[in-house]
């Protein structure tokens, strides 16, 4: 997500131009937002035709709990600001048939520098 911002400057910014802070724009691009997508397996769950219909009972109910559950653990992330349910996919088990994939898409604050490998790389427990 790119965010456009417009200043205006006033004489009073002059001073900006002597330091590090450029008419006051490098503390308004310190915190942005970055949308990270990921998928993950749901343990025990099977995946039917229901899952992909966002008007069925049955997607209602493991969206809601999808969303409950993923915000506890995401919680824990830096930045974490939330997370959305984008869809339910099937993915083929060897030994269960088709399982179900969450696809999310979490929102983080990152600084201009976007989200660190640091923060991907870290599993919250």
């Amino acid at each position: 997500m790119v965010e456009v911002t417009t200043l205006e400057v006033t004489a009073e910014d002059d001073q900006d131009l002597l330091g590090n802070n450029v008419f006051g724009l490098e503390d308004e691009l310190e915190n942005t937002e970055q949308v990270v997508e990921l998928y993950v397996r749901l343990r025990g769950e099977t995946f039917t035709n229901a899952s992909r219909d966002p008007s069925s009972s049955q997607h209602l109910l493991r969206s809601r709990r999808s969303h409950a559950r993923s915000g506890e653990v995401f919680d824990q992330v830096p930045g974490f600001k939330s997370v959305s349910v984008v869809e339910f996919r099937p993915q083929k088990d060897l030994e269960r048939g088709l399982v179900v994939l969450v696809h999310y898409a979490v929102t983080l604050e990152v600084d201009s520098g976007g989200v660190s490998s640091h923060t991907l790389d870290s599993s919250p427990s």
